[in-house]
């Protein structure tokens, strides 16, 4: 799922135009419709100019080889840790796990580029007792699949959903 943004300038006034279509009709389109829209825009009085070229610092780590390269057996498995320690306390699990890969890329005509790779694995889970009185929930985000533990992250939510089990206000 691959986009590509256009701002365009005219003086004070600026517009945008989004596309996931790169053919060379598709380009020229949003070329112009990020034009026109800079054409019909009011002038914006907190106006910047763009940067030109900068120079950036060492290269975060946001993008993780082994993130990148998650299989459909580590998933299942992350969500056998999460749902099994549940049904073993006779507690309901409902989640998800999610990863993603992919890259921001930036450049204007006064020489700025900048590019950057990025990784992610979201997991997110809600515990709720079988009587329905309890309820607990955990999330966790990494750009590194290797920190996330699906056990213990649904530990604490299985507790929590116990421990507030019949609560009083």
């Amino acid at each position: 799922n691959v986009s590509l943004g256009v701002q365009s300038y005219y003086g004070k006034k600026s517009g945008a135009a989004t596309i996931n279509e790169f053919d060379d009709a598709s380009l020229e389109k949003v070329v112009r419709r990020a034009e026109e829209l800079a054409r019909l825009a009011p002038e914006n009085p907190e106006f910047q100019e763009p940067l030109g070229p900068q120079t950036y610092g060492a290269e975060p780590k946001t993008f993780i080889e082994s993130t990148a390269k998650i299989t459909p057996d580590y998933r299942a498995q992350a969500a056998a840790d999460s749902i099994n320690p549940a049904s073993a306390k006779d507690i309901t699990a409902a989640g998800y796990l999610e990863d993603s890969r992919g890259f921001n890329s930036m450049m204007n005509s006064k020489g700025l580029f900048a590019y950057n790779k990025s990784t992610s694995v979201d997991f997110t889970v809600t515990m709720r007792s079988s009587d329905g009185t309890g309820s607990g929930w955990v999330a966790r985000n990494f750009n590194d699949v290797s920190k996330l533990n699906t056990g213990e992250a649904s530990k604490i939510a299985i507790d929590k959903a116990l421990q507030s089990r019949n609560a009083k206000a």
